[in-house]
């Protein structure tokens, strides 16, 4: 996450193995499903962010369904800014072999605020949820970090 003086360059890339999770789990935003995802630390609330379910960007559904097979899904916003709280894409990857994968992308004006203060408090957590029930979160540690102070926050969990 960087929080930039200029707002337009402000920005949150997130990109998680996640171990197992189907399709039906994910669900369908082409059929109503909606996604928040939202990042928290020992310290409060950092950003809150919506990922409507089925619209257009432009003359286009935002959504579609990626790879060879309907085993994932994209959301690429085409408007320049982005519009959904900043929300430049979304792609998520079923696997039940322990390789799914979820990314989000979220950039500019749009992008609500994000409070860094002068560093995150441990543990950081980020979590996605669907309107289906769905839940998939990653802590991060101390151990973890690369950047932490009250521009940029950036971390690498293994495990």
């Amino acid at each position: 996450m960087k929080n930039d003086a200029e707002d337009k360059k402000d920005k949150l890339h997130l990109k998680l193995g996640m171990g197992s999770f189907t399709m039906a789990e994910l669900g369908n935003p082409m059929f109503g499903t909606e996604y928040t995802f939202f990042v928290d630390s020992g310290g409060g609330p950092v950003i809150h962010l919506r990922a409507p379910t089925y619209q257009l960007c432009g003359d286009k559904p935002c959504w579609k369904f990626t790879g060879k097979g309907p085993d994932g899904i994209t959301d690429k916003d085409g408007r320049k800014p982005p519009a959904n709280d900043g929300i430049k894409g979304i792609v998520a990857k079923a696997s039940s072999v322990g390789k799914a994968k979820l990314q989000i992308k979220a950039e500019g004006i749009h992008l609500p605020p994000l409070s860094l203060a002068t560093g995150l408090t441990y543990p950081v957590t980020a979590t996605l949820v669907n309107s289906s029930g769905g839940c998939w979160q990653v802590s991060f540690s101390s151990a973890d970090q690369k950047k932490n102070d009250g521009n940029q926050f950036k971390a690498v969990h293994k495990q």
